[in-house]
């Protein structure tokens, strides 16, 4: 019971959210425009000069099928939040469903369906639960990822399978160019047993990559790089790093305990083996057992996006950079559970250790209960922000929409819905004056000029504070709603 209220809180949650009229995250609203515009070769990946102030930092996999559902449905911003759901509850399946067929026939289907439990707890995780169901990239990028993972540990002897498991990979990378960690975890493993099907998967991906970022660059004269490289690049701070990781830990610090307990069996049966009838085994479970493989590859694959995670140390990043290392934890976490709870099964009497084992599922479940608690009963903060939202979007949308001159807001969700189009993305636009990428003294000169029609601020944090100056030299307050400012030329 406490299992399935952990997995239909978010799920409720999610489908909750999906319909919400107004902003729920800042980067919606600039993947709206992208999606609306992904096929205007003057926009798609434009140069900044030229063009809109609005920076591509994604592949276009995303854009394509939100573009698609958006065409079948007919509301974008439902349309993406909806393709984000269903990925996410696909992840959260496939977890699961990794685990479970990971775990050898012989345990029984209460100890692998204990196990496969441990990755529906995905969504419960603070991160995921946060993420879900923005209409953002990484879920669907998530969702390719842990296809070709699955497929790749079902291939056995059907090797189409692995090369279907890397097209997955492409579709992944191509959808956020920071999901390469399962891949590499593949390639890894097959090196180990099959060095030329590893060279060939490989090298295939590699050509296929090469050639679509080469189609990108002819497509938009060079700016494909332009936005995924050198537009991306934000100051990093070590100090913001360390803070994410060391919190994003301690939210699963509980899937951590059934890892260490399993680490500590594997050194206690090896610690008297020497190395090469160790590494002999091994290399010959890796082959045969599909535990063996799973476990080899998501714990490469939970290191790798782990160490990928301390990106979270760049200005502008957010929860989602720990999104792959969470659900990698989860199925090592699934398999650890399960191995561990056969021993306890083999034990012929019942230890303080053994006891430990039969309550971590337990624990796994109700670690996050007030995240499913507050799913179903948002606290008053969240529902007085809600409306205060959906007030300023009733106040100001008229205005916005009647506007003879272009809009700036922070909120392009707003926006988009009044009709307007995104002339500037003042966040990304900022953080790359940081780092010299662009220089704002031109546009704060077309603030100063009155150039725009309204300007609307809610937060005024993502301004860069010149710019918020030359507003206030050109323009007056002549509105407010909540956190919401408008303000018009004077």
């Amino acid at each position: 019971m406490l299992l399935f209220l952990s997995v239909l809180g978010p799920v409720y949650h999610g489908w909750k959210s999906v319909g919400v009229r107004t902003e729920l995250d800042y980067g919606e609203g600039p993947l709206m425009w992208q999606v609306q515009n992904l096929w205007d070769p003057s926009e798609a990946y434009g140069s900044l000069q030229d063009g809109p102030l609005v920076t591509w930092n994604y592949p276009p996999a995303y854009l394509v099928a939100a573009w698609g559902v958006w065409k079948v449905q007919g509301d974008l911003l439902w349309s993406g939040r909806f393709l984000s759901y269903v990925s996410a509850l696909g992840v959260e399946f496939l977890l699961a469903a990794i685990i479970y067929l990971s775990l050898p026939r012989r345990f029984g289907p209460p100890v692998r369906f204990c196990g496969a439990g441990t990755g529906l707890l995905f969504l419960c995780i603070e991160a995921s639960f946060l993420w879900l169901p923005l209409m953002r990239v990484d879920w669907l990028g998530l969702l390719a990822t842990y296809i070709g993972i699955f497929l790749f540990l079902s291939a056995g002897e059907k090797h189409w399978k692995a090369y279907l498991a890397f097209a997955c990979f492409f579709v992944a990378a191509y959808t956020k160019q920071t999901f390469l960690s399962a891949p590499i975890a593949c390639f890894l493993a097959t090196l180990v047993f099959a060095p030329r099907r590893a060279l060939r998967l490989g090298l295939l991906l590699a050509a296929a990559g090469g050639a679509v970022f080469w189609l990108g660059m002819v497509w938009t004269k060079g700016g494909f790089a332009r936005h995924l490289i050198l537009y991306n690049v934000h100051k990093f701070s070590v100090g913001r790093a360390l803070s994410g990781v060391v919190t994003n830990l301690a939210d699963v610090r509980l899937f951590l305990v059934p890892l260490g307990m399993l680490v500590l069996l594997m050194v206690f049966r090896l610690r008297e083996a020497r190395f090469g009838k160790t590494w002999g085994l091994w290399k010959a479970r890796l082959r045969r057992s599909r535990l063996y493989l799973a476990l080899t590859v998501e714990m490469i694959h939970w290191f790798l996006s782990f160490l990928l995670s301390f990106s979270y140390g760049k200005t502008g990043a957010t929860i989602n950079y720990f999104l792959e290392s969470n659900a990698a934890l989860c199925v090592v976490a699934g398999l650890a559970v399960g191995i561990l709870l056969w021993e306890v099964k083999r034990m012929p009497r019942v230890t303080a250790m053994a006891a430990l084992v039969l309550v971590i599922p337990l624990a796994l479940a109700g670690q996050n209960l007030y995240v499913v608690v507050n799913s179903f009963v948002p606290g008053e903060l969240v529902r007085l922000h809600q409306r205060e939202q959906m007030e300023a979007y009733r106040q100001f949308t008229p205005q916005v929409a009647n506007a003879s001159k272009p809009v700036l807001s922070d909120d392009m969700v707003l926006l988009l819905g009044a009709g307007k189009q995104i002339v500037f993305e003042p966040a990304t636009m900022c953080m790359m004056t940081e780092v010299g990428t662009w220089d704002l003294s031109g546009f704060a000169r077309r603030m100063e000029s009155g150039d725009f029609g309204l300007i609307i601020v809610s937060r005024p944090d993502v301004w860069d504070p010149r710019l918020l100056a030359a507003m206030h030299k050109a323009y007056e307050l002549d509105g407010t709603s909540g956190r919401y400012q408008l303000y018009r030329p004077r």
